[in-house]
């Protein structure tokens, strides 16, 4: 797997699409990421720049 990936800005978007590795679902749009928005990973005390559930 990818352990780092860095572009050149902060604000710069990963359009990417997903697929559940338990079901195999996979996101109907694209869906982004991007270094200056994280998101709290629930009944943890981390983040995430991408927090999505199946």
């Amino acid at each position: 797997g990818v352990t780092s990936l860095r572009p050149v800005g902060d604000d710069f978007r990963w359009y990417i699409r997903l697929r559940c590795l338990n079901c195999g679902d996979e996101t109907p749009e694209l869906v982004y990421v991007c270094l200056d928005e994280e998101h709290e990973i629930h009944g943890s005390r981390g983040t995430a720049h991408l927090v999505i559930k199946c």
